[in-house]
Protein backbone atom coordinates (compact mmCIF):
# COMPACT_ATOMS: atom_id res chain seq x y z
CA UNK A 1 0.00 0.00 0.00
CA UNK A 2 1.33 3.44 -0.94
CA UNK A 3 1.50 6.30 1.54
CA UNK A 4 -1.06 9.05 0.95
CA UNK A 5 -0.12 11.74 -1.53
CA UNK A 6 0.47 15.06 0.33
CA UNK A 7 -0.73 17.06 -2.68
CA UNK A 8 -4.00 15.08 -2.81
CA UNK A 9 -4.50 15.73 0.91
CA UNK A 10 -3.92 19.44 0.29
CA UNK A 11 -6.51 19.48 -2.52
CA UNK A 12 -9.06 17.73 -0.30
CA UNK A 13 -8.36 20.22 2.52
CA UNK A 14 -8.85 23.22 0.25
CA UNK A 15 -11.99 21.75 -1.36
CA UNK A 16 -13.49 21.07 2.08
CA UNK A 17 -12.74 24.60 3.25
CA UNK A 18 -14.26 26.11 0.10
CA UNK A 19 -17.42 24.01 0.53
CA UNK A 20 -17.67 25.00 4.20
CA UNK A 21 -17.02 28.61 3.23
CA UNK A 22 -19.79 28.51 0.62
CA UNK A 23 -22.28 27.16 3.15
CA UNK A 24 -21.12 29.49 5.93
CA UNK A 25 -21.37 32.43 3.55
CA UNK A 26 -25.09 31.79 3.21
CA UNK A 27 -25.48 32.40 6.93
CA UNK A 28 -23.04 35.33 6.87
CA UNK A 29 -25.02 36.92 4.05
CA UNK A 30 -28.14 37.07 6.23
CA UNK A 31 -26.15 38.81 8.96
CA UNK A 32 -24.51 41.25 6.51
CA UNK A 33 -27.91 42.19 5.09
CA UNK A 34 -29.21 42.74 8.63
CA UNK A 35 -26.20 44.95 9.40
CA UNK A 36 -26.85 47.00 6.25
CA UNK A 37 -30.53 47.34 7.07
CA UNK A 38 -29.74 48.48 10.60
CA UNK A 39 -26.71 50.74 10.03
CA UNK A 40 -27.09 51.99 6.46
CA UNK A 41 -30.91 51.79 6.32
CA UNK A 42 -30.76 50.23 2.87
CA UNK A 43 -31.67 46.94 1.31
CA UNK A 44 -28.87 44.86 -0.22
CA UNK A 45 -29.86 42.06 -2.59
CA UNK A 46 -29.07 38.59 -1.30
CA UNK A 47 -26.93 37.57 -4.29
CA UNK A 48 -24.86 40.73 -4.15
CA UNK A 49 -24.28 40.36 -0.41
CA UNK A 50 -23.46 36.66 -0.88
CA UNK A 51 -20.74 37.43 -3.42
CA UNK A 52 -19.26 39.92 -0.94
CA UNK A 53 -19.21 37.43 1.93
CA UNK A 54 -18.04 34.48 -0.19
CA UNK A 55 -15.29 36.55 -1.85
CA UNK A 56 -13.97 37.62 1.54
CA UNK A 57 -14.21 34.02 2.73
CA UNK A 58 -12.18 32.76 -0.24
CA UNK A 59 -9.54 35.44 0.32
CA UNK A 60 -9.33 34.50 4.00
CA UNK A 61 -9.08 30.78 3.17
CA UNK A 62 -6.26 31.43 0.73
CA UNK A 63 -4.28 33.76 2.97
CA UNK A 64 -4.97 31.70 6.09
CA UNK A 65 -3.68 28.51 4.48
CA UNK A 66 -0.59 30.26 3.16
CA UNK A 67 0.12 31.64 6.64
CA UNK A 68 -0.60 28.27 8.25
CA UNK A 69 1.75 26.41 5.92
CA UNK A 70 4.49 29.00 6.37
CA UNK A 71 4.23 28.86 10.17
CA UNK A 72 4.00 25.07 10.18
CA UNK A 73 7.05 24.66 7.96
CA UNK A 74 9.04 27.16 9.99
CA UNK A 75 8.15 25.94 13.48
CA UNK A 76 6.86 22.35 13.13
CA UNK A 77 4.44 23.18 15.95
CA UNK A 78 0.63 23.02 15.90
CA UNK A 79 0.56 25.41 18.83
CA UNK A 80 2.31 28.01 16.70
CA UNK A 81 -0.12 27.39 13.83
CA UNK A 82 -3.10 27.82 16.16
CA UNK A 83 -1.60 31.03 17.55
CA UNK A 84 -0.97 32.32 14.02
CA UNK A 85 -4.61 31.59 13.13
CA UNK A 86 -5.73 33.59 16.16
CA UNK A 87 -3.33 36.42 15.33
CA UNK A 88 -4.67 36.41 11.74
CA UNK A 89 -8.19 37.30 12.96
CA UNK A 90 -7.72 41.11 12.67
CA UNK A 91 -6.52 40.60 9.10
CA UNK A 92 -9.71 38.62 8.37
CA UNK A 93 -11.72 41.52 9.74
CA UNK A 94 -9.88 44.05 7.53
CA UNK A 95 -10.28 41.83 4.44
CA UNK A 96 -14.02 41.56 5.05
CA UNK A 97 -14.29 45.33 5.55
CA UNK A 98 -12.32 45.91 2.33
CA UNK A 99 -14.68 43.64 0.39
CA UNK A 100 -17.68 45.50 1.85
CA UNK A 101 -16.13 48.85 0.98
CA UNK A 102 -15.31 47.99 -2.62
CA UNK A 103 -18.54 46.13 -3.45
CA UNK A 104 -21.04 48.37 -1.67
CA UNK A 105 -19.50 51.86 -2.04
CA UNK A 106 -19.40 52.75 1.65
CA UNK A 107 -16.53 54.53 3.40
CA UNK A 108 -13.93 52.25 4.98
CA UNK A 109 -14.91 53.27 8.52
CA UNK A 110 -18.53 52.32 7.88
CA UNK A 111 -17.37 49.09 6.24
CA UNK A 112 -15.40 48.24 9.39
CA UNK A 113 -18.50 48.94 11.48
CA UNK A 114 -20.63 46.78 9.17
CA UNK A 115 -18.03 44.02 9.46
CA UNK A 116 -18.07 44.31 13.26
CA UNK A 117 -21.87 44.24 13.42
CA UNK A 118 -21.97 41.20 11.13
CA UNK A 119 -19.45 39.42 13.34
CA UNK A 120 -21.33 40.36 16.52
CA UNK A 121 -24.65 39.14 15.09
CA UNK A 122 -23.14 35.85 14.03
CA UNK A 123 -21.46 35.29 17.40
CA UNK A 124 -24.60 36.07 19.37
CA UNK A 125 -27.09 34.17 17.21
CA UNK A 126 -25.01 31.15 16.26
CA UNK A 127 -23.51 31.00 19.77
CA UNK A 128 -27.00 31.12 21.27
CA UNK A 129 -28.21 28.33 19.00
CA UNK A 130 -25.19 26.20 19.90
CA UNK A 131 -25.71 26.89 23.60
CA UNK A 132 -29.36 25.84 23.39
CA UNK A 133 -28.40 22.72 21.43
CA UNK A 134 -25.80 21.79 24.07
CA UNK A 135 -28.35 22.27 26.84
CA UNK A 136 -30.82 19.92 25.15
CA UNK A 137 -28.18 17.25 24.48
CA UNK A 138 -27.42 16.82 28.17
Amino acid sequence: MQPPDPFANFIVLIAREIFQGAFGSLIGTVFLRAAFAWLEKRHVRFGYAYVTVFGATLANILLGNILGFLVASATHSMTAVNFAALAFFPVNFIIFAAFIRTRHAVPFGRACLLSLITLALSLVIVGGILLIAIMFVK
